[in-house]
């Protein structure tokens, strides 16, 4: 990949995080995200480390529990998933999700 501007640097070397209001743990976002993905946009999540010509996934490297009432969903990848961040929303409600950035 050729660099072309600032701009390329700033959108391809970011990573992906989002926050979630909710009483949920962790661990139960994550059940409730996948089940979701699952039964939802199945061919956007896939059980592999990457996909596509774009080389990411939709399944998140990491849920945190960092302030009480809110989790943190983090992709550690090269690339932006606008798509994630409608996901989280259509199952945890757009005023309950927002962008850490």
């Amino acid at each position: 990949m050729k660099i072309k501007s600032i701009n390329d640097v700033i959108t391809n070397s970011s990573d992906e995080t989002y926050i979630v209001k909710t009483p949920l743990s962790p661990l139960e976002v994550k059940e409730k995200f996948e089940k979701y993905m699952h039964d939802n946009h199945p061919d956007d999540w896939h059980e592999c480390e990457y996909f596509g010509e774009d080389g990411y996934t939709f399944i998140p490297d990491s849920y945190i529990s960092e302030e009480p009432g809110e989790v943190t969903i983090e992709w550690n990848v090269m690339c932006n998933l606008s798509d994630a961040y409608k996901y989280l929303q259509e199952v945890f409600g757009e005023d309950n999700v927002k962008s850490r950035w």
